[in-house]
């Protein structure tokens, strides 16, 4: 402000009069300068009015005043809030891609872009769903799946710089559908029973999780589906043994299923081996049995007929019944010896609607049975009939006379008096079946009205029905096959055939084709091919008909003048796979005048004969060849021992003179070489007992004396050696008198040849 005065007059002071209650603000007195007092909050007040009065020090002092606009700019210093915490949103897991799950708000006190709020996915929750950044309108943008993640987290940001956000959860309940089978813990059970155990024991107990977690789709229960013969076992949880000797195995498929909808189920094989045992209960042919009665039923009636086996023999074998519980007001009895239960006292429906009772069957010698029989009294039609198979198969041959039997059906229905009595018919009211089949309505038999023929129609397919007497029905599905019969001959296409083999045919080379025809369907309709007899020269084709040669022709050259015209003629069968089927036969000429066949057999048997003969003898040669060398290979190998016995030291006749022989043993001797053997024509012959080799004349001298000795006794006796007698005495005595004679003396024991050789020493 300005003051034209001088002095203290002109003097200006300065001052909020109005508008700051809070003092939010302040103002420099002489400067004029307006400060803030504290922080301001735009959220709280976006701007002030302030009066600022100017006055001088004049006397009387003056004052002038005007109004200050003060307006607070937006910081971003808020970050967006939703309007909860947490959200919470129900929504089913089968819910289709796209589906709108919830609309999450909230709101930024700031101002302008500072305000201004996008919606985000935290991470991990983008592949599930998606979020419009404008509206917060979150929506599936893949399958829900309750037993993975139940609940995500979301995020708020604003524009303003720097960014602000917040998170809030988003609980999303995804409700349990029934997506999930029931799975068995093991992929196969094995387990072993004694044939003697009690009813009702546990012989495995089963374990199955189902992935669903809400109860109704979690929850499951057990059945034997399949293998098991005569109701041997039960299953809860477990599976219970209820009979004894029935198999030796059972291949059981047992079934889980849940609770869900739609119920999902799963199966698993259960391998049980019963073992033998030396004693043998009682069993019931059922595990249990379960009868509707009138409640007019008279007394005396019979109910049912209980039957339990014992494998023992007389007298404990014989198995005698009684009711062991749960008649306390003896309504029923049951014959000791048939098990027949039949009904003592009026039944009142009113009074009790089912009676459980226990029959005990027991042999006499401390094994037992027990089943249990459930009495249901009711006076209504409460058992459906049923068909043991879902379609039926049956075949009739054609040209069978009308009236034929083709099937007979039956249906069960456990129901008792009129309720038990089932009537057939035909569901197909359509007029060809009508006038094809009827059926029996007592009996379920159903006849053919008309006669089949195979070529025109082979099958038909119809459905019928059973039904008692309060129209409860059970249908089944009946397909009859019409079988064909051989009625017609294969027809050949030409009365005969001619063929011709070229020159230089080689083997497998078709020289022509056959063909027949017949006018059977099916099987019968097949024509195969086949030579009445075998040929040396040619084979037909089973399917085809077509006739090749079985070897090469071998040309004959010759001019076509002199050309000798030679024909075989073969017989061609036609006939049809089965063994009854009819034939035909067909003659096939074939020209062979350009081969050898049927030409020179006689010699070319007699080639072959000696080419087998020769070759017999060559393996002869060779195999007498082959023991030749062995043997000779054999002499040359002896013969090379001799050589080395032969250069054995003479100091061996003196070990020989050592060695003590026993009194039977006897020593032979072998000619010198180069001399003749003696007049018998021996070699070598035994030396004459007395000399010094002789072990009774043994005297113990000196080796050399008995060396001379025997060389004189053998010179003496054997005139024959005397020209070598003195050459060999000067070598002797050259030697020395303990040098002994340069020979070869081998002894050998009772068994065996004891031979002495002499020879010159080289």
């Amino acid at each position: 402000a300005t003051d034209p005065d001088a002095g203290d007059s002109g003097e200006i002071s300065y001052r909020i009069t109005a508008g700051d209650p809070s003092g939010n603000f302040h103002i420099d007195r002489k400067s004029g300068v307006l400060y803030t007092s504290r922080p301001l909050d735009r959220e709280k007040r976006p701007g002030y009015t302030l009066t600022v009065v100017a006055q001088d020090k004049g006397s009387p002092p003056l004052s002038s005043s005007t109004t200050v606009e003060v307006t607070v700019l937006d910081v971003n210093d808020h970050r967006p809030q939703f309007e909860s915490s947490s959200f919470t949103a129900d929504i089913s897991e089968d819910v289709p891609i796209g589906s709108l799950v919830l609309e999450v708000k909230a709101i930024d006190l700031d101002n302008g872009l500072n305000s201004q709020i996008f919606y985000f996915l935290s991470h991990g929750s983008q592949s599930m769903f998606i979020i419009d950044q404008n509206t917060g309108r979150i929506i599936t943008a893949a399958p829900l799946d309750r037993e993975k993640t139940a609940s995500y987290t979301f995020e708020a940001r604003d524009h303003g710089s720097p960014s602000l956000s917040s998170i809030a959860t988003v609980q999303v309940q995804v409700s349990d559908v029934n997506d999930n089978a029931p799975v068995f813990h093991q992929s196969e059970y094995r387990a072993t029973v004694s044939e003697d155990g009690l009813p009702g024991s546990t012989v495995l107990t089963l374990e199955a999780v189902d992935g669903d977690l809400f109860r109704e789709n979690c929850g499951f229960d057990f059945a034997i589906a399949s293998g098991n013969a005569g109701n041997t076992f039960q299953i809860e949880s477990s599976v219970h043994f209820l009979e004894g000797r029935v198999v030796p195995t059972y291949n059981l498929t047992i079934v889980v299923s849940d609770w869900g909808i739609p119920q999902r189920s799963s199966s698993v094989p259960v391998l049980i081996s019963v073992t033998d045992a030396n004693d043998n209960p009682p069993t019931f042919s059922r595990t249990d049995y379960s009868v509707v009665l009138s409640e007019g039923t008279a007394m005396g009636t019979e109910i049912l007929h209980l039957s339990a086996t014992d494998p023992d023999s007389a007298p404990n074998g014989e198995v005698q019944y009684s009711i062991s519980s749960g008649d306390e007001t003896h309504l029923f009895e049951v014959d000791r010896w048939t098990g027949v239960l039949r009904l003592q006292r009026p039944l009142d429906s009113q009074t009790r609607l089912s009676h459980m009772i226990v029959v005990q069957a027991t042999d006499g010698q401390g094994h037992y049975a027990l089943t249990a029989v459930n009495i249901e009294v009711k006076d209504i039609n409460d058992n459906r009939p049923f068909f043991p198979l879902k379609s039926v198969t049956a075949s009739v041959r054609e040209n069978q006379p009308p009236n034929a039997l083709v099937t007979m059906l039956h249906a069960v229905d456990h129901d008792k008096g009129v309720f038990g009595q089932l009537k057939y018919y035909l569901l197909d009211t359509s007029k060809d079946r009508q006038e094809d089949f009827f059926i029996n309505q007592t009996s379920g038999e159903v006849r053919a009205r008309s006669t089949f023929d195979f070529e025109k129609v082979n099958s038909f397919h119809f459905v019928a029905v059973a039904m008692d007497a309060g129209n409860y029905s059970s249908t089944v599905t009946v397909q009859v096959y019409v079988t064909g019969e051989d009625e017609y001959d294969p027809v050949f296409i030409s009365s005969d055939f001619s063929f011709e083999v070229p020159e230089g045919a080689r083997k497998g080379q078709i020289i022509g084709k056959i063909q027949a025809r017949d006018e059977d369907g099916g099987v019968d309709g097949i024509v195969l091919y086949s030579l009445s007899e075998n040929s040396p020269y040619f084979e037909v084709n089973e399917s085809t008909g077509e006739i090749a040669i079985k070897m090469d022709s071998n040309s004959r050259h010759m001019s076509r003048s002199k050309r000798e015209i030679r024909l075989i003629t073969l017989d061609v069968t036609a006939h049809s796979p089965l063994e009854t089927s009819r034939t035909a036969v067909a003659k096939v000429t074939i020209d062979v005048s350009h081969t050898s066949f049927g030409l020179n057999t006689d010699m070319n048997m007699l080639l072959v004969s000696v080419i087998a003969v020769s070759l017999g003898t060559i393996m002869i040669l060779i195999v007498i060849a082959v023991a030749l060398f062995f043997v000779r290979l054999r002499r040359h190998k002896r013969e090379q021992r001799t050589h080395k016995r032969n250069t054995i030291s003479g100091t061996l006749l003196h070990n020989f003179e050592e060695t003590k022989l026993a009194a039977n043993e006897i020593i032979y001797h072998q000619a010198l070489p180069g001399y003749a053997s003696d007049q018998s024509g021996n070699v070598g012959g035994p030396y004459t007992r007395g000399g010094s080799l002789d072990p009774s004349h043994s005297s113990g001298r000196g080796s050399a004396e008995a060396a001379e000795d025997d060389e004189i006794r053998m010179i003496n006796e054997y005139p024959r050696v005397s020209s070598i007698s003195s050459s060999m005495q000067e070598r002797i005595s050259a030697r020395g008198p303990d040098s002994g004679i340069h020979s070869l003396l081998v002894c050998f024991s009772r068994e065996q040849v004891h031979s002495v050789t002499f020879r010159p020493k080289s």
